[in-house]
């Protein structure tokens, strides 16, 4: 999707766009699991579209009925898609495991809503509920952390690389020294 209007009408096209990959995933007779799902099943392809605007800097505006893209900056002085999907699947495991990973891609999961198959996903939005000390029991917060022994110091990614022929390639994200002299050097493998 590039913007503008869409009526709800599909082409078959390569797309590198993580919801419709995700929906492809879900609906296609051949590639997908659609064929595996119950077939009174629905799938909301309007979440779909609410996920590909967001993935591509896309947002509308009402009071002009119009759509703005804008990209991300890359660090590199080009310019990038807030989520993209470049992948090869290549190991074995469950439908649910593959569509999961894949919506993790775009900070989404996949939810049943009754009989529809939906998508939620971590994007900004409007406020539902504002919690403050007014709502809660006896005004008081409990606050809870992970346990010193649990804390990642060093966080490892493979991805493939599309500058070096997709190889796989790692990035560690690490914290500070301090940190790691005081949890240790932990790894964990994302």
């Amino acid at each position: 999707y590039s913007g503008g209007f869409w009526n709800g009408t599909f082409k078959r096209e390569w797309t590198n766009d993580t919801a419709w990959i995700l929906y492809d995933l879900l609906t296609d007779q051949e590639a997908g699991v659609n064929s595996y799902l119950n077939t009174n099943l629905e799938i909301d392809k309007w979440d779909f579209f609410q996920a590909s605007l967001y993935n591509n800097c896309i947002t509308y505006n009402p009071s002009t009925d119009t759509y703005t893209k804008t990209l991300i900056p890359d660090g590199s002085g080009g310019f990038i898609h807030r989520f993209t999907c470049n992948v090869v699947i290549n190991t074995q495991q469950t439908a649910w495991q593959l569509l999961h990973a894949v919506a993790s891609n775009m900070r989404a999961v996949l939810v049943h809503k009754g009989t529809t198959i939906s998508i939620l996903q971590d994007r900004p939005r409007e406020a539902k509920r504002i919690i403050n000390n007014s709502n809660v029991i006896d005004g008081l917060f409990v606050y809870s952390s992970t346990d010193a022994t649990d804390k990642a110091t060093v966080i490892r990614c493979m991805f493939n690389d599309k500058d070096e022929q997709y190889l796989p390639r790692p990035v560690l994200a690490q914290a500070t020294e301090e940190e790691i002299t005081r949890y240790g050097y932990r790894v964990k493998d994302i």
